[in-house]
């Protein structure tokens, strides 16, 4: 089995102010395989749980709005719910459907 990953210092701390790594590889299967190891050695791994296709967006910082309905109690939102998208494409809701 050829497995192909690398680690690179980051720029960032732990909640213990500690230096961490990327864990970089070139198949999903990979990185969770040696996320698994890692994890039954003791090493803390973060954000594991974050997919491939959400990090690619977040590290770009693309994002996109999000609705939800819920009860205001004071600051707070409570019984919140994610709504599903509109069915709208972008150029209808800018009134640009049909152009």
């Amino acid at each position: 089995m050829n497995v192909s990953f690398g680690f690179s210092p980051l720029a960032l701390k732990d909640f213990r102010r500690r230096p961490v790594f990327g864990l970089y590889c070139q198949q999903n299967r990979q990185l969770q395989r040696i996320e698994k190891r890692l994890r039954e050695e003791g090493i803390p791994v973060y954000e594991a749980d974050i997919r491939p296709p959400e990090r690619y967006l977040m590290e770009r910082f693309i994002t996109a709005p999000v609705w939800f309905d819920g009860e205001q109690r004071g600051d707070s939102v409570v019984n919140a719910a994610a709504q599903t998208p509109s069915r709208l494409s972008p150029a209808a809701e800018m009134g640009l459907a049909g152009h």
